[in-house]
């Protein structure tokens, strides 16, 4: 998509690019102000994903992954130390992939769409990386488990 794009974009004159941003920062700006009109769900975000506002795709990744419950995990199972060491694993994975996530997805936006269709294309390719880096860390914490343990794994992070 992206080369035809970048054809499409460089096809245009100065004024037709100052065209394009135009309208594209009215919609941005819309689009912050109908986020700005949800201050709880946001504030919610913000203080999960850190001080910096980012792109609520990787905002909602961060805060779901730095809400993952290693500590109730750890407090209402019984793990080996084989397992717990798999479950420290698991949990440096994910932190690991947080910071990648907030490097990956600043704060400031780009000005022009090549700009933008660049950053959205780190930011995925962000996102497919930790769900690489995360998936084997996660198969080897429940290949470690009995049944019963997997169903308090899969209790403690999807029925909270």
């Amino acid at each position: 998509m992206r080369p035809a794009f970048a054809a499409f974009y460089e096809s245009l004159d100065d004024e037709q690019k100052a065209r394009l941003a135009v309208i594209d920062l009215a919609r941005q700006s819309q689009a912050k102000a109908d986020r700005d009109s949800r201050p709880a769900a946001n504030a919610r975000v913000l203080d999960i994903a850190g001080d910096v506002e980012q792109d609520p795709v990787c905002s909602q990744w961060v805060a779901i992954l730095r809400g993952w419950p290693v500590s109730r995990l750890e407090a209402n199972m019984t793990l080996s130390d084989e397992q717990r060491a798999a479950l420290y694993e698991l949990s440096a994975a994910v932190y690991r992939v947080v910071v990648n996530l907030v490097t990956a997805c600043p704060a400031e936006g780009r000005l022009t769409p090549l700009g933008r269709l660049d950053a959205k294309q780190r930011q995925l390719q962000a996102v497919r990386q930790g769900i690489d880096a995360i998936r084997p860390a996660l198969a080897a914490f429940e290949n470690s488990l009995n049944e019963a343990q997997r169903a308090q794994l899969t209790a403690a992070v999807f029925l909270n």
